[in-house]
């Protein structure tokens, strides 16, 4: 989808969001895969597009989202957890949030490791000392608090997300584009510069992090939990 985006000059600002309850839950560790055919997900990897499976960490779409020449905005209708908090405050370039959204990283109960650019970002945006508040010890943070702490444009009622999204998108694409686009790239300039090495690292450590003891048990659990909640609903 971002590739698609970024070549089809149609397409002028990108808005991302959730398609149900959920703006995003997080990561599906049970299963890395992806949806994306073997075969056209080898010739992103072998076209520098892509990182090799299992890419826990996205540190590839990390990569492509920030060097997305393009406007992308989050409107975060919903659930938003883990990875999903990154997706909608670290790889966008405006984001908007219902006032019903509460955000919560189980990095530090789950022993994982930040990914998705988060170990370098966060921090960036809101300060070390609160990054690793958020991080590492998983307080969960409201829709307003978000926005004080600079991760958000505006908070809004739920049903006016979506709306004041695409009522910036709509004008941000009626704006000159390549001066939108080149402003958007100094800006970002020195990140770019720098997001494959972070990601590698974000990579590399999680792989490790993910196969020790303590965090096997931690992810046994909450399957279990989830397994336990899914069951009780049906």
């Amino acid at each position: 989808v971002i590739e698609h985006a970024k070549r089809d000059d149609r397409c002028k600002v990108i808005v991302w969001t959730g398609a149900g309850r959920a703006f995003c839950a997080g990561g599906n560790f049970a299963d890395p895969s992806s949806s994306v055919p073997s075969e056209v997900y080898e010739g992103y990897v072998n076209a520098g597009i892509a990182v090799a499976l299992p890419d826990i960490s996205l540190a590839g779409t990390t990569r492509a989202m920030i060097k997305f020449p393009k406007i992308s905005i989050a409107a975060v209708n919903g659930v938003t957890v883990g990875g999903g908090v990154n997706l909608a405050f670290i790889w966008q370039d405006f984001c908007y949030v219902s006032d019903a959204v509460t955000f919560r990283y189980p990095f530090g109960e789950l022993g994982l490791t930040p990914e998705l650019g988060s170990s370098v970002l966060l921090p960036k945006i809101i300060g070390l000392q609160r990054a690793k508040e958020l991080m590492q010890l998983g307080t969960e943070f409201t829709a307003q608090r978000a926005c004080e702490l600079g991760l958000c444009n505006q908070v809004l009622p739920s049903a006016e997300v979506v709306p004041k999204a695409l009522e910036i998108a709509k004008k941000l694409a009626a704006m000159p584009q390549f001066a939108l686009r080149e402003s958007k790239r100094l800006v970002n300039k020195e990140l770019a510069e720098s997001i494959d090495r972070i990601t590698e690292d974000e990579l590399e450590v999680i792989k490790k992090a993910i196969v020790s003891p303590e965090t096997q048990q931690a992810m046994a659990a909450l399957m279990r939990k989830s397994a336990k909640s899914a069951n009780s609903k049906l």
